[in-house]
């Protein structure tokens, strides 16, 4: 497996090692060790998601889970290709509201590492779109957050305008506007986070 950096550091492409031989090729998607360095031994695996997407640009983000319920994902195509983006989305850091981007396809099979307290989103550049999705942490839908795919303030340059675009991604907030309610839930009430959640996940 080889790891590819990416302009946020702590966000990795990983690129499968192919066998090949006359029967096709074998790889590893996973390797255990290599997911507990780049997450500094905070891996864990007790979720399996898969989405499909039935048409060429069909968006999905841009989601996270909040403190303290936040997660690391690990995406892959299984199928056509997307467009992933993640952003960071941890205002304590000094790459808040900043954003990269791989392009994952099924033939590749490159996967894209991304940790805690970063939004994820991806725009299908293809029809029938299966994209995996191999989550650290349990899913707790009080906590999730997603914020708008077109923040002006973040700048994203996507390939081409989203077709296909769901509820939740079509009314979500501009990043700014989810990071002031949650602070002004937190003051309000310390002890309860209202912020407007979802029971669906990607």
């Amino acid at each position: 497996m080889k790891i590819h950096s990416t302009s946020l550091r702590s966000v990795f492409e990983l690129e499968i090692v192919h066998t090949v031989d006359e029967r096709g090729f074998f790889a590893r998607l996973t390797d255990t060790s290599v997911l507990e360095r780049l997450t500094e031994g905070t891996w864990k695996l007790p979720y399996l998601a898969v989405s499909h997407n039935d048409a060429a640009f069909t968006l999905r983000g841009l989601h996270w889970q909040a403190p303290p319920a936040v997660e690391t994902k690990l995406v892959r195509c299984l199928s056509g290709s997307i467009f992933d983006v993640v952003v960071n989305v941890d205002p304590t850091d000094n790459e808040y509201g900043q954003w990269t981007s791989v392009v994952l396809d099924a033939k590749s099979c490159n996967a894209l590492l991304i940790p805690p307290n970063h939004a994820h989103g991806f725009l299908t550049l293809e029809k029938n779109c299966r994209v995996m999705y191999e989550i650290s942490g349990d899913y707790m839908p009080e906590y999730a957050r997603s914020c708008r795919w077109d923040d002006k303030a973040l700048g994203i340059v996507w390939p081409a305008t989203p077709e296909v675009v769901g509820a939740r991604d079509g009314e979500a907030c501009l990043l700014a506007e989810v990071m002031l309610s949650v602070i002004s839930a937190t003051t309000a009430h310390p002890t309860t986070d209202n912020t407007e959640v979802s029971t669906q996940r990607e």
